[in-house]
């Protein structure tokens, strides 16, 4: 057998540089298989009929006494569908089999490694298999919403979740809103520490700047974001009459939003 990673530092096999944002060629699905396999069907915990039956009913939406008898048998038919499924199905599968394994903190690491080594546009985070651009993306919205949720700041928590959902949805994702969510993020949290729960971002900033000495440019920096997402001729205006607001978009707000988030948690 090859060692591909010795054939790809001697150049006979291709690096791929793109990301796999919407697609998912046979070494990812199969190394996400493995991954899977070691994780859920090879365990000495492995309840065939509980943890099988719920594959069936919650995820396959089939009816349980469709369930092939035997532990084998059932094992090779959700390979079988894994295999031949569309890649974004395969992604829910993995995602929705984190709720089924031992140690999903575990499971999520196994899976990153493969999907950085392969180049997959995607990463667990959060629990949700979120479409990533690098690796600071992933820290700054980790660490936002780790440290808001442990601090109790749920309002802040929500919208940074919310944003995170919206923008991850393989199916449909919905950038104009996960925007709108990520500077909600920003306005939580600021109206938080100004002790003023109405305060509009602009308002809540300029008590900030007099409070902890924020830096004017980068107040005027969200409040010129936050008149582009939330004023009537911003986001909700504008983006009517753009035909397409991109991932980058989306994925970029999120990321700022929640590093300004982690500052000000500082």
């Amino acid at each position: 057998m090859i060692n591909m990673r010795f054939s790809r530092r001697i150049g006979k096999t291709p690096v791929r540089t793109a990301l796999q944002v919407d697609s998912m060629d046979q070494a990812l699905r199969n190394s996400l298989w493995n991954v899977l396999y070691r994780f859920l069907f090879n365990r000495e915990e492995w309840e065939p009929y509980e943890d099988i039956m719920d594959l069936w009913e919650h995820f396959f939406k089939q009816p349980i006494d469709s369930v092939p008898g035997e532990t084998p048998k059932a094992i090779a038919a959700i390979r079988k569908w894994f295999f031949e499924c569309p890649w974004y199905l395969a992604y829910d599968f993995v995602e929705f089999a984190a709720t089924l394994v031992k140690s999903p903190r575990d499971f999520y690491r196994a899976c990153n490694v493969v999907l950085e080594r392969e180049a997959s546009g995607y990463r667990f985070l959060n629990g949700i298999l979120t479409p990533i651009a690098d690796q600071i993306d992933i820290q700054n919205i980790e660490t936002a919403i780790g440290k808001t949720g442990s601090l109790g700041m749920e309002p802040v928590q929500r919208h940074l979740e919310s944003a995170l959902r919206l923008l991850s949805d393989r199916r449909s994702p919905d950038y104009r809103n996960s925007i709108k969510e990520a500077i909600s993020a920003v306005e939580a949290m600021a109206r938080l520490i100004s002790g003023d729960p109405k305060a509009q971002l602009a308002k809540a900033l300029d008590i900030l700047g007099a409070r902890i000495g924020l830096h004017g440019a980068l107040k005027k920096g969200f409040q010129a974001l936050y008149g582009w997402t939330g004023h009537e001729q911003g986001i909700r205006h504008a983006m009517t009459d753009q035909p397409t607001v991109e991932f980058e978009d989306a994925l970029y707000m999120l990321g700022a939003c929640s590093a300004f988030v982690h500052y000000l948690l500082i």
